[in-house]
């Protein structure tokens, strides 16, 4: 008896693993569930949801991709012109993976999904992981909507996400990626909220409308931000190779920057506001229209760099009520022929000659320009005495006519939303490219939004009374 007991038992548990794992590929031409009981699911093959058809994969589902070949081409992708929605949970999120592990972490083993929206192909995905693929997920065509993961985990992949459509990332993981966000074609933001980027070749990169990204953190990155513009508030960067270069207008707000090779390369139009560079090899460097404020810039090799050459009507940079303390080689690199006066800022030492060593400009190098400072007491509170070495007069101060505005989307299709501008009345004209004036409306508040559908697909410059122009660009 004891026997066939056994016997029987072996013979479910078998029946049982049969049943557990599902092979699957080819066409899905009707509504289709791939259910929790039946996984895990071997894709092996490729899957195409035809139009008008559903594919929705349950909670906790595992899908396994055989690996067909080191040639992208040859691999396994799944392919939606209709729905497919994969909607996990926290406690059973749903994993996409490779069928037997890598023998590098690094393999891209399938293509991904791609979304063919010209088709109407569309996603609604929660809380899932995505592993080993070389596209991540990509869509064909602009889709002018908002797609928002939470919980989402990318690893091991070439891209993750590379889509024409603004995209919203909660609580996700990007680890180990080539590139985590690339949107590379002709639309998309991304907002990104409590994030981890880490052990990327790029986090984020030619993102056309901007980005907006707050408590995120971004760790041990060979680059962070590569042609970016958008807000970054309360963002940790530790441990990076860089982490802003190349980049567009950036608004650097409450945020720390640690241990980075790089903090900030060559910032032009933004500003840097409330943040802490501590252990970086360059903190940050900055150029013309940039505003760098109330931060602390300790304990780096270098702790500010200007850079840049002085032109007729360009905005100097504005640097003011920062400390600049105790930075091994300087404290403030000028690279630039800007003379400037940073009588507002703190460097922690109580003598001119020793603020002086460790600000190097037209004294060391007389093709930089010159560098006025104030000794100030232990608190940083109260100047003691200032040290002019060249008189500024007024030719070099910081235009107000010349303030940079923030003007999203650009590219844009009907609207034109201007934020930060002063409440004073300012007209606001579009001239297109041969200079002809084609729109032109007074404002008297902080925030304003243009119509323009009207105009044709093109080049455009924006210009006012009080702010630097602007090139638009509508699709």
């Amino acid at each position: 008896m004891r026997k066939i007991i056994l016997a029987l038992s072996i013979f479910f548990a078998i029946c049982f693993t049969a049943q557990a794992q599902t092979n699957f590929s080819g066409g899905v031409f009707t509504n289709t569930t791939l259910t929790l009981a039946n996984s895990p699911y071997i894709l092996t093959g490729s899957v195409v949801v035809f139009p008008n058809v559903t594919l929705t994969i349950e909670p906790g589902v595992v899908i396994k991709i055989e690996e067909k070949s080191y040639n992208v081409s040859q691999q396994i992708y799944l392919e939606v012109r209709g729905r497919l929605v994969a909607k996990g949970t926290s406690a059973n999120p749903i994993l996409f993976i490779p069928k037997t592990a890598p023998s590098l972490g690094t393999d891209y083993i399938w293509q991904g999904i791609f979304v063919k929206t010209a088709q109407g192909g569309s996603i609604d995905m929660d809380y899932f992981t995505f592993n080993n693929s070389y596209y991540g997920i990509s869509y064909d065509d602009v889709l002018i909507d908002t797609l928002t993961f939470n919980e989402c985990k990318f690893n091991y992949n070439c891209y993750t996400l590379a889509i024409n459509t603004n995209v919203v990332v909660n609580n996700c993981e990007f680890i180990n990626n080539a590139v985590s966000h690339s949107l590379i074609y002709v639309y998309g933001s991304v907002t990104a909220n409590n994030c981890l980027y880490k052990n990327n070749f790029a986090c984020m990169s030619t993102i056309v409308n901007g980005v907006n990204v707050n408590g995120c953190t971004f760790e041990n990155n060979t680059n962070c931000c590569i042609q970016i513009t958008g807000k970054f508030t309360n963002c940790i960067f530790k441990d990076n190779n860089a982490v802003f270069q190349e980049n567009g207008t950036l608004e650097i707000d409450s945020s720390q920057f640690i241990n980075n090779e790089i903090g900030i390369n060559a910032l032009g139009a933004g500003s840097v506001r409330n943040s802490t560079f501590t252990g970086n090899t360059l903190a940050l460097s900055v150029g013309s229209n940039s505003i760098i404020e109330n931060n602390t810039i300790n304990n780096n090799d270098v702790g500010l760099g200007l850079a840049g050459m002085f032109t007729t009507g360009m905005v100097l940079p504005l640097i003011k009520n920062n400390k600049i303390c105790f930075n091994s080689q300087y404290n403030l690199e000028n690279k630039s022929d800007y003379n400037l006066s940073l009588d507002s800022n703190c460097f922690c030492l109580n003598d001119s000659v020793s603020i002086d060593a460790k600000i190097y400009d037209g004294y060391d190098d007389i093709t930089r320009g010159l560098i006025n400072f104030a000794i100030y007491d232990t608190s940083c509170t109260n100047i003691i005495q200032r040290v002019i070495k060249i008189n500024l007069g007024t030719n070099t101060s910081v235009s107000t006519a010349q303030r940079i505005v923030n003007v999203s989307p650009n590219p844009f299709q009907d609207k034109l939303t201007l934020n930060g501008i002063d409440s004073k009345i300012c007209t606001w004209t579009v001239f297109d490219i041969t200079g002809k004036k084609v729109y032109e409306v007074i404002s008297e508040y902080n925030k304003i939004e243009l119509e323009l559908s009207f105009l044709e697909k093109g080049a455009y410059i924006l210009k006012s009374d009080y702010y630097a122009p602007v090139k638009l660009l509508k699709y």
